[in-house]
């Protein structure tokens, strides 16, 4: 699926305007990550923003949560390193979020 296929697709789906287009692999799948703003007008979710991962290949949606090593991650998601690994005193600095 081209990045053009899935910007029509995804914003004649769901109603929404695509704002960004990225390129990216998700675990061992190339994917489009798409961010996407909701319509505006008079409900609750006008103009909220989001990002939806499309399969390359399908052109299914990928789902926003996946099982990992450690637990679950978000899907896109890049890896963070362990900082507390990389500086020991980091847990001590100030709260890492």
């Amino acid at each position: 699926m081209s990045e053009a296929e899935a910007v029509k697709m995804i914003e004649a789906t769901y109603d929404v305007q695509v704002l960004r287009v990225r390129a990216q692999q998700i675990g061992d799948r190339p994917a489009w990550l798409l961010t996407v703003m909701n319509r505006g007008g008079d409900f609750n979710t006008a103009f909220q923003v989001n990002t939806l991962a499309v399969d390359r290949e399908t052109g299914k949606l990928l789902p926003a949560v996946r099982h990992g090593p450690s637990g679950y991650e978000p899907s896109g998601s890049d890896r963070r390193e362990d900082k507390v690994g990389v500086r020991p005193d980091a847990i001590r600095s100030r709260p890492w979020r």
